[in-house]
């Protein structure tokens, strides 16, 4: 009966009941999130080649046309030029009517950004890829209501800490007693069913240890970038927010506002180096516009920190972020993100992150199937 109650016993136990609790969801997560990292292109996938000779059409006119087809939503547009991820041209609204009650579903535009023609429109959740990463945020519970939507994602970033102790209680039950790694790194070719599932089961596990911890804290963040800014900013001051502008910013003005073209101008003299990725479009008469660019070097490509916050009537810079001037703690913030998709790496690093989400299916199916051995009376 004292055996029940050693570490060892007392780790496996921990190990399994997370196997058997969140073993699944971790397998879930892993294949979705394996699809998630090329949802962009697997979008565009179908749609007609894009040229890359000819010059890009005016983004003032792609938009004038845009609200043509759709003026009740005379609100924010968010555009994002190609490059890295996409060829076309994307709109996206945030909050259309047609979808309001979900978690999160905007209009989504495609357009050539060659010629301007529209060729696709369609709402978060519509499509197969973005159904996926849906099962991926919250387990398609955001489609039916955002409150229950908002739960669900939020249980899931948290259960990566329960992900978290099982990747680590798993490397505990592996680590050699004697510190005999070699023998505990050995894959034995010739032996039993048995022993061959649990080869394959611990070598995964080793091999994906580092990147799977990484992933699902970075996951965790997700939903709890608050809790851990706040021990963040014990070590170092973080100012400057993800998705979030800088406090109090408004523009001043009568008459029209200035245009996409003219504001991306205006962007370009602050980082004259800097590729621009995304413009925000002010939601209100008070609102302003907002470049997103990247820098040579960034994490982020897919919606990168180099901002330029500009008054949507004299075209005045309001505020800007330079990611080179961060601070510790606004780095490591900075980084949760590209960390989590593996854009952080490049091109490669995504291939990376996409292979390593058939590591949770092949830990929990090769663990179940060794558990289920071991369970079974003795012939």
């Amino acid at each position: 009966m004292q055996h029940l109650f050693k570490p060892r016993h007392l780790i496996r136990s921990l190990h399994l009941a997370l196997a058997l609790t969140v073993g699944t969801l971790f397998m879930i997560l892993g294949l979705t999130g394996s699809v998630n990292v090329f949802m962009t292109e697997l979008e565009e996938f179908a749609l007609p080649k894009v040229s890359q000779a000819t010059a890009r059409a005016d983004l003032d006119r792609i938009l004038f046309e845009v609200k043509a087809r759709h003026p009740d939503k005379n609100h924010g547009w968010t555009l994002t030029l190609p490059g890295h991820d996409r060829d076309y041209l994307w709109l996206e609204y945030l909050r259309p009517k047609e979808t309001e009650g979900e978690l999160y579903a905007p209009l989504r535009v495609l357009v050539n950004p060659n010629s301007g023609e529209i060729v696709s429109e369609t709402f978060w959740g519509r499509t197969v890829w973005s159904l996926i990463y849906e099962i991926h945020a919250d387990l398609l519970l955001g489609k039916f209501d955002a409150t229950l939507g908002r739960t669900a994602l939020k249980t899931i970033c948290f259960s990566a800490l329960l992900i978290i102790a099982g990747l680590v209680s798993g490397l505990w039950l592996w680590w050699p007693k004697q510190g005999n790694f070699g023998k505990a790194l050995t894959i034995k070719t010739k032996t039993s069913w048995a022993r061959r599932l649990y080869d394959i089961h611990k070598t995964a596990g080793l091999a994906g240890f580092i990147l799977l911890l990484v992933i699902s804290f970075t996951g965790f963040a997700f939903a709890y970038a608050d809790e851990i800014e706040s021990v963040v900013t014990v070590f170092s001051d973080v100012q400057a927010r993800r998705n979030r502008p800088p406090p109090d910013l408004s523009s001043h003005g009568e008459g029209a506002m200035i245009g996409i073209e003219q504001v991306l101008t205006i962007a370009a003299r602050t980082f004259p180096e800097a590729r621009p990725r995304r413009i925000r479009t002010p939601a209100n008469a008070g609102g302003v516009y907002a470049v997103e660019s990247r820098l040579p070097g960034e994490a982020n490509y897919r919606a990168p920190r180099s901002r330029v916050f500009i008054d949507a009537y004299s075209g005045t810079i309001l505020a800007t972020e330079n990611p080179r001037q961060f601070t510790a703690g606004e780095t490591f913030m900075n980084l949760l993100w590209p960390l989590c998709s593996g854009e952080a790496l490049g091109l490669p690093g995504r291939i990376i992150w996409a292979l390593s989400g058939f590591l949770p299916a092949t830990l929990w199916l090769t663990g179940l199937l060794r558990w289920r051995q071991k369970a079974r009376p003795p012939v």
